[in-house]
């Protein structure tokens, strides 16, 4: 009876852990290059001006 029980609770307890184990990918998302890349892109751009 007493197994039963601690078995039945460990079982609970594990499957809410795996539940939050989940995959979230707003966690991943990457919105795109920061300023210092677009900085860097910006002046490299800026002496190639054709007239």
């Amino acid at each position: 009876m007493l197994v039963e029980m601690l078995r039945t609770l460990l079982r609970k307890i594990l499957q809410r852990a795996r539940a939050r184990d989940t995959y979230r990918p707003e966690r991943h998302y990457m919105r795109g290059p920061g300023p210092k890349s677009q900085a860097r892109d910006t002046v490299g751009q800026t002496n190639n001006v054709e007239a």
